[in-house]
């Protein structure tokens, strides 16, 4: 002990020229400037424990970047401090002489920046006050992002010493720290992009004290083994030698966690999208994550036995959109998708397609002039059966419309399909818009079903909605108004029976059904038709003792469609309630105009996120996403089956 703290002392009179003028240059020139600065400065909230702030960190920067490298660089001083040159033997007491020395300096430097700066404050008769909006609560200097950093950065002063024995006379030993840490930053962060979120779902903070111990022992290797006998090539060879076996662990941790991202545990997910189902109800395409932070990856759920097969990686998505233009909907039943990899810019020379029928995956060509997949002739005609038989636009007589390529196709009930070139430049995204549907793209506005005609900027009022010819547009500035537009003048009428009231959708070809709540706030709900073509409104009879305060909300499998979405048994569905409570289920019979207040066992408001309905039969059976898990819900009698995930326990 007695020949450590002989090199300890040792140490200090090597560098205490340095450390003396390093102190005196750097705490005066913060107090000028201190000094300097205006009353009005100093005024301002959290200013002083800023000034503070600033003295730790000089404090702190000083043993960083002059101190650890100085206790390989003060062997080559004066021939007074070679003492370790002349005495190779003493390699290890002079290690734990400048560990000793080291440790009372990264003490002692912070200490003495935190006096002087409290004895200025003192002085100018300041109030040491922390920033009123750090982090937690009341401000501290631990929140502030300088200390941070600095409390970051001092995690690398052993590293400084280490590196410093690597390279000739310690020279450029922070350089060398740098970066070393900037390559070994630069593997993590190739990682961590194929891995978007893993550093917020994995334990990485358990690992930082091992930072500076780690540096602690590569030190030692580097110095007290491989300095002797040898300069600083064999210090560097020594010293990566240990850091590479000391990074092992954490390295393999790391790659561990890396792995399971990209290959979770399907079923144990801790986020669950439903993305469709294929026609006959069995599977289900579903993006999951084991993580709340973990981008999701794509998986195929077979409901019959609850097994999932991973299908595509993180870095995109399926989307039932084969060919422009493309239907928005919120999830399709569907047995054709098309993988969208986010990381590709601009058309891709090649499109993955996926059968969630089969399971098959196939790589197809682009077009070279649409960009569009160029899909085989099978599953082209799958394609577009699909698209006639799935779509939710509807004109006047259930008249469906879809497009093929560059023609709008249109079929009346049992009657032969017609097709019309679309003489405009296609549209980039489609959404239902009554007997019509509002577009994107090149060219953004409405089409008419009724009417067979465009009408360019129509969206630019507000949403739009198209009954047997006539356009309403939900006004941008008043919410609660809807205005009646002439297409050919653009003049615009408000709507006095909507005054106030929310529109649900069409409820047939000629009237759309609205709802009335709280306006003013002890009125009782009005659900009601009005019809455009004549302004007639017709009130419909709700039960007693539902809670409205939440509104109305569609509840359906996929609700963007023309006519308001109906059960196998004819019936429209809806639910209501306060946002923060199961809501309550009711059903309208459109024919009788009656409304019916069915049982409902749901356990989160309808408006949850994690809430979703896939698909419903005629007994009010659901298959229903929830949270975490797909169930089939028996709403009689509340009775769950849950199909996936494979294991009785439920996660949200």
């Amino acid at each position: 002990m007695s020949l450590v703290l002989t090199y300890c002392w040792r140490e200090w009179r090597a560098q205490r020229g340095m450390l003396c003028a390093y102190a005196v240059l750097v705490f005066a020139a913060l107090v000028l400037i201190a000094l300097l600065m205006p009353t009005a400065w100093w005024q301002q909230d959290g200013r002083a424990g800023v000034a503070l702030a600033a003295f730790a960190i000089a404090g702190g920067f000083g043993v960083l970047g002059f101190v650890a490298a100085a206790l390989v660089r003060s062997e080559f001083g004066s021939k007074d401090d070679q003492f370790v040159l002349r005495l190779p033997g003493a390699l290890l007491p002079s290690f734990g002489g400048k560990l000793l020395f080291l440790v009372l300096v990264t003490a002692a430097l912070p200490v003495l920046g935190l006096t002087l700066g409290q004895l200025l404050l003192q002085a100018m008769e300041l109030e040491t006050a922390w920033p009123s909006g750090a982090p937690g609560g009341e401000g501290s200097m631990l929140s502030s992002w300088p200390m941070v950093w600095s409390m970051w950065a001092a995690l690398g002063i052993p590293w400084v010493w280490a590196i410093g024995t690597w390279l000739p006379k310690g020279r450029m030993a922070l350089g060398g720290t740098v970066l070393f840490v900037l390559l070994l930053g630069l593997l993590v962060a190739a990682v961590l992009r194929q891995s978007p979120g893993l550093e917020d779902g994995i334990a990485w903070r358990r690992w930082v004290p091992y930072v500076p111990v780690l540096g602690i022992a590569v030190a030692f290797v580097s110095w007290a083994i491989g300095r002797r006998g040898g300069g600083p090539l064999r210090s560097a060879r020594f010293g990566l030698a240990a850091s590479a076996l000391g990074l092992a662990a954490p390295a393999a941790w790391f790659a561990v966690a890396a792995w399971d991202y990209h290959h979770p545990d399907l079923q144990r997910p801790a986020q669950l999208r439903v993305s469709g189902l294929s026609p006959d109800g069995r599977y289900v395409l579903a993006s999951l994550a084991t993580h709340h932070a973990y981008s999701s990856v794509a998986c195929r759920v077979d409901l019959q036995n609850g097994s999932a097969v991973k299908v595509a990686g993180v870095h995109g998505a399926f989307t039932p959109e084969l060919n422009a233009p493309f239907l928005q909907l919120p999830d399709a039943t569907q047995r054709l998708w098309r993988w969208v990899d986010y990381r590709l810019r601009g058309e891709p020379s090649q499109h993955t397609m996926f059968d969630l029928a089969t399971g098959e995956l196939l790589q197809v060509a682009s077009d070279p002039s649409s960009g569009q997949p160029v899909l085989p002739a099978a599953w082209r005609a799958l394609a577009i059966a699909e698209a006639a038989a799935t779509t939710p636009l509807r004109g006047p007589g259930d008249v469906r419309f879809w497009f093929e390529g560059s023609e709008l196709c249109s079929q009346a009930p049992n009657g032969p399909v017609q097709r019309a070139a679309w003489s405009r430049p296609l549209p980039g995204g489609l959404r239902a818009a009554g007997h019509g549907f509002e577009c994107t793209g090149p060219e953004g506005g409405a089409y008419d079903f009724a009417q067979r005609r465009f009408v360019a900027d129509a969206g630019k009022l507000g949403r739009v909605l198209l009954v047997r010819g006539r356009m309403l547009v939900a006004s941008k500035q008043t919410p609660s108004r809807w205005l009646a537009v002439d297409a050919a003048t653009r003049e615009a009428k408000p709507v006095a029976a909507l005054l106030r009231a929310a529109v649900l959708g069409l409820l047939d070809d000629d009237r759309l059904l609205c709802v009335r709540v709280g306006s003013p706030a002890e009125a009782p709900p009005e659900l009601f038709t009005w019809c455009p073509a004549d302004d007639a409104i017709a009130a419909i009879a709700v039960p007693a003792g539902v809670d409205w305060r939440g509104g109305l909300h569609v509840v359906a499998p996929g609700q963007l469609s023309s006519l308001l979405p109906r059960d196998p048994r004819g019936r429209c569905w809806f639910a209501t309630g306060p946002y923060n409570r199961p809501p309550e289920l009711l059903t309208l019979d459109p024919e009788a105009r009656t409304v019916t207040k069915q049982p409902s066992h749901l356990r989160s408001p309808w408006n949850w996120r994690d809430q979703q309905l896939l698909a419903w039969s005629a007994d009010d059976t659901w298959l229903l996403q929830d949270g975490c898990t797909i169930v089939r819900l028996d709403l009689a009698t509340g009775v769950r089956t849950q199909l996936f995930p494979q294991h009785a326990e439920e996660r949200r």
